[in-house]
């Protein structure tokens, strides 16, 4: 054994060296683990996988890629069920959504025996801890019935499931008959004429399914209509509503009961709908003796007041609603009073009309109150209208704004304070994009969760939490959005996010938040180990692209952006003005808002620089796609900024598509279109311009360029023809660049940069677009990526040895902007994502070897002498003989770090030392 003495001893020959530091934020150390120090923290030398990096918008989860999503159903005020099934496979999965976002509680999968997946499912909550999940696999006749259950705990139970066939070209419809029974019931086509069936399962405390008793056959008529409405009117009371189409179209209501087990047939009733073909029935339960049916035909709908007098159905004619469109949705207000939405394509607009539905006397509707959005039109798709709680509901629906522009959209209304009319709100402002473009409701799924203005959307890949408030002027959705490369729509000029580290410690991101394309503000607040977001805001409830965000004051900075003078979501609005906001950002989020605008002309794209004093520097596109530089006065004046121009803009070159900028010196600019110029500022806010640059770049690509700090300026190239990188140094004279050294080559190849050029540790950081080749499975931990983080060196080369460059695989998908921006000189916070889409944030640790995301995964320092917690001073040793309890070690071999902190000897790990013994390892 060996004892220590100021850190140091001798052992037989070997000096050991050994030190105590704090064990880092969030670890646990125990006595044997390879250690990395990093900021004189000691962290074990595990890997952190991407997937458990924090999630960028906590209220968006993106699931498996290929299933489809196929029921969501909440449970309790903060949990819902989602199922979903591949064609290979259903996934029943508990979730919760409370503060912390969507976080997977438990989940059940169920195998798909046959090879083509799910033709029909059913999904049917029977009461407040069970539901029963039923469906049909392409090719067969066989349904299975399975009990699902979710109870009190975080778990899901399934029971085995239960086979029958029913023979039906449509869905049954089931409803509860006790604690432990239900009822179902069907259309049956197995012999002719075709029939309606009813039948009652009942639930074991296994969760097994068994249905005692034969079916129970009833009206058997040639043209029966698959289409019908079944409904649970009270305690062992049902009602069901068929269609028989021909000879003349009529609708019939028949009483079920069931008693013991039993099903007995009521009174039944019928009547004359108008000779418009059937599209569907539906039936809204008012009261236990009230309910109204709505039967929907091609060209309006029935509406009809339905009450059960001794259990016999009683109504008048119907009232009747002229819709075009197939599709609408209704909501109870209360025993009496309900609300139907539609899309009216004759008035081109959506509708609410209110209705009072008395029980006491059987007659006619009188409309109550009617409400049109003329300004809105949905298309032939799904509408749904839900209740959200404290008198707020949400209609989503479809746009059919244009042939390119197929979203779904979320319109949000509150019901006045005497429950007879919604509130007066400025539509096209109330109005939100749910999802993005491509994306039809029909293939969404709604839930509202608990009554706090809440719903979740199910969908396309990924599922949305919504936290609604309410103000008539817009549609208010709380928390951290997502951002997306995808545009959204023709008018982006493609500057869809930017970021700035703050002087003081603060990061903040500015994007287009992807579905709404609103502008939106997340500030993350540095902590020990990393950063957490503290503050999200909504600077814009336009289309906004074109953004730059600079500090222009300690802890303040000034955000530009383009935003849509009329906010619409349909095909019009196209104009477009720049304003700015300036705000400063504390530990209590973003204070001191204010929002001016610049000049005007409504830049394209543009980038900003602080100057000296109060002055700032514009430099990028205008309206007219010329490339121009100008200087503003920033001002306050009283709670109210102001830029005020100096001087006259400088054009630099004509009709440019595109430009990259670079800051040089204090006052020197750069800007690269067709040609390099530069620019300088003057103190009085002129700007003079050396002209066009004369580079040697024939046959390659600029991609941008970075001060090198030593008086050179590093322009990155691409060859045009094999993408190979290359970089060439010029020397900055006199306000000049003079080249200094011909293009230096690399070694990869890439198709693009991006994020912008940035400078760590002396070299050049960005991330780029590789030229892949080779297919990779991507999974979440370990998503596959053509994206690489590059770190150039552009520096002078040293006797004429080779660039020491630096290339590592930076884990993000090509529709999930990239963001690396440096903190100092061995961190960069990062925005990327994980094999399932799912937009992270996190710390980039760099040493002189390795890169590392989340934690210090880098070269090892030493092994842990001693365990510890957060907090707490450990013994590391750093060189020398290290005892590595419980180990088994082979004296001779050499030991690396693996994935888990542990001593491993698996390739590919970083080497650590040599074992001298069983016990003991040599650290050199």
């Amino acid at each position: 054994m060996y004892s220590s003495l100021k850190g140091t001893t001798n052992g037989g020959g070997t000096t050991t060296v050994r030190r105590s530091f704090p064990v880092a934020p969030g670890e646990t150390i125990r006595k044997g683990d390879v250690v990395t120090v990093f900021d004189n923290l000691a962290y074990k030398n595990a890997e952190l996988p991407l997937d458990a990096l924090p999630k960028f918008s906590p209220d968006v989860l993106y699931v498996q890629p290929d299933e489809q999503s196929r029921a969501v159903h909440a449970i309790g005020e903060d949990e819902f069920i989602q199922i979903a099934s591949t064609d290979h496979r259903i996934r029943i999965t508990r979730f919760d959504a409370g503060p912390d976002g969507i976080v997977e509680k438990a989940g059940k999968l169920l195998p798909v025996l046959g090879v083509e997946g799910i033709d029909r499912m059913v999904f049917k909550p029977l009461d407040e801890g069970t539901g029963l999940l039923c469906y049909l696999e392409h090719n067969t006749a066989l349904w299975r019935f399975l009990a699902v259950r979710w109870g009190d705990g975080d778990g899901v139970e399934l029971g085995s499931p239960f086979v029958t066939e029913l023979n039906t070209n449509g869905l049954p419809e089931i409803e509860s008959a006790s604690p432990d029974s239900f009822v179902m019931v069907w259309h049956c086509v197995l012999a002719e004429p075709p029939r309606m069936k009813a039948r009652v399962g009942v639930i074991g405390a296994d969760l097994s399914i068994a249905m005692p008793a034969d079916a129970y056959a009833f009206e058997a008529v040639p043209l029966l209509s698959d289409r019908f409405a079944f409904a649970k009117l009270g305690e062992g009371r049902y009602v069901v509503n068929i269609v028989i189409d021909e000879p003349q179209p009529t609708v019939a209501t028949q009483t079920l009961s069931v008693a013991e087990g039993l099903i007995n047939l009521g009174e039944r009733a019928v009547w004359r709908p108008h000779a418009s073909k059937n599209v569907e029935l539906r039936a809204l339960v008012m009261s236990p003796d009230h309910y109204v049916l709505l039967n929907k035909m091609e060209r309006g709908l029935d509406i009809y007041n339905i009450g059960m007098r001794d259990n016999k159905p009683t109504m008048a004619a119907p009232f009747q609603v002229t819709i075009s469109d197939l599709f609408f949705d209704a909501i109870r207000l209360s025993e009496q009073r309900f609300v139907l939405a539609y899309n009216d394509r004759n008035a081109g607009s959506l509708t609410t009309t209110m209705f009072q539905a008395p029980s006491s006397s059987i007659a006619a509707l009188p409309m109550f109150t009617k409400g049109q959005f003329g300004t809105i039109r949905g298309n032939a798709n799904r509408l749904r209208f839900l209740p959200l709680g404290d008198s707020l509901y949400v209609l989503t629906f479809n746009s059919a704004a244009s042939s390119y522009a197929d979203y779904t959209q979320a319109l949000l209304l509150r019901m006045t304070a005497d429950m007879t009319a919604f509130e007066d709100v400025l539509v096209k402002e109330q109005l939100t994009n749910v999802w993005d473009r491509g994306c039809e409701a029909e293939y969404f799924h709604f839930c509202a969760l608990g009554t706090t203005g809440r719903f979740i959307v199910s969908g396309n890949g990924r599922m949305k939490l919504f936290r609604c408030g309410w103000t008539p002027l817009r549609f208010i959705d709380a928390g951290v959005g997502e951002f997306s490369l995808e545009t959204g729509d023709y008018y982006s000029s493609g500057r869809l996010f930017d970021a700035v580290a703050l002087s003081n410690g603060f990061v903040v991101l500015a994007y287009r938040e992807r579905d709404t394309w609103h502008g939106k503000l997340s500030v993350f607040e540095p902590r020990s180990g990393g950063y957490r977001p503290i503050a999200s805001h909504t600077f814009s409830y336009s289309h906004v692209d074109n953004l730059a965000i600079v500090e222009i004051v300690p802890g303040k900075f000034a955000l530009q952006y383009r935003q849509r003078i009329k906010p619409t979501y349909d095909g019009g609005g196209s104009e477009r003005e720049v304003k700015v906001l300036v705000a400063k950002v504390t530990g209590e989020g973003i204070t001191e808002k204010a929002t001016t605008s610049f000049e005007p002309e409504p830049y394209q794209e543009t980038r900003l620089f602080p100057l000296a004093g109060d002055r700032l520097l514009v430099l990028g596109l205008n309206h007219k796609i010329d490339l121009f530089a100008r200087v503003f006065r920033y001002r306050e004046s009283g709670a109210t900024p102001s830029f005020e121009p100096l001087g006259e803009a400088l054009r630099l070159d004509y009709e440019r598509a595109n430009f990259t900028s670079a800051r040089l010196g204090p006052n020197l600019f750069a800007a690269t279109s067709a040609g390099s110029f530069l620019v300088e500022a003057r103190e009085d806010g002129t700007l003079i311009s050396s002209g066009r640059l004369s580079l040697e770049t024939n046959g390659s690509v600029t991609h941008g360029m970075l001060d090198d700090e030593d008086g050179h300026v590093a322009f990155l190239l691409t060859d045009s023809a094999s993408g190979a990188i290359e970089t060439v140094r010029y020397a900055k004279l006199g306000g000049r660049l003079l080249q200094a050294g011909d293009a230096a080559a690399r070694k990869e190849k890439m198709e693009g940069v991006v994020t912008e050029l940035r400078n760590l540790r002396g070299k050049t950081a960005f991330v780029y677009k590789a030229r892949w080749t080779k297919g990779m499975t991507s999974q979440p931990g370990r998503p596959a990526s053509d994206l690489r983080l590059a770190l150039l060196d552009t520096g002078s080369a040293a006797d004429g040895a080779p660039p020491q460059d630096r290339f590592y695989p930076f884990p993000s998908s090509q529709d999930t902007p990239s963001v690396f921006l440096p903190i100092d000189d061995r961190r960069a916070f990062c925005a990327m994502s994980d094999g399932r889409n799912n937009q992270l944030y996190t710390i980039a640790y760099l040493d002189d070897a390795h890169l590392a995301f989340g934690r210090p995964y880098l070269t090892p320092s030493g092994i842990a002498g001693s365990d510890g917690i957060e907090g707490q001073s450990i013994e590391v040793t750093l060189r020398g003989i290290a005892e590595v309890p419980g180990a088994t070690l082979q004296a001779g071999t050499a030991y690396a770090s693996g994935r888990d902190g542990r001593l491993s000897v698996e390739p590919g790990g970083r080497t650590v030392g040599v074992a001298v013994s069983a016990s003991e390892l040599l650290i050199e």
